[in-house]
């Protein structure tokens, strides 16, 4: 669980790499687009970016989606690197993303299917 603090920080973190550092051929930053509790969400174009309460990272677009657990970092700027890389992965692949979505999917269900498969 991640205080209101350091979702505070995340989100400003975010905030200032997007406009400083992070440049994009596809997605283009638009800024925070609702800042209502209990999430926070900010734009890259047709991606999403979700912060939740407990400090999970939702990316989510019409042909990709995937997410960053609070268990996954352990400080701020950890977490905002972990989204630089998940972006510039949008990015550099969008074309093909296009074509072909990428939906996560909890590692539990995919090893329950496989199980079922398997025997």
């Amino acid at each position: 669980m991640v205080g209101a603090q350091a979702r505070q920080y995340i989100a400003n973190r975010l905030d200032e790499q997007a406009k400083l550092v992070w440049h994009f051929d596809n997605l283009h930053y638009s800024g925070e687009v609702s800042a209502r509790e209990p999430q926070r969400v900010f734009s890259f174009g047709e991606i999403t970016i979700n912060l939740k309460p407990n400090g999970d990272l939702w990316i989510e677009g019409a042909n990709y989606r995937n997410y960053i657990s609070a268990d996954s970092y352990t400080t701020a700027q950890e977490c905002v690197s972990l989204l630089g890389d998940q972006l510039r992965y949008i990015d550099q692949n969008y074309q093909r993303i296009q074509s072909e979505p990428e939906f996560w999917a909890k590692k539990g269900i995919l090893i329950r299917i496989m199980e079922r498969f398997a025997s």
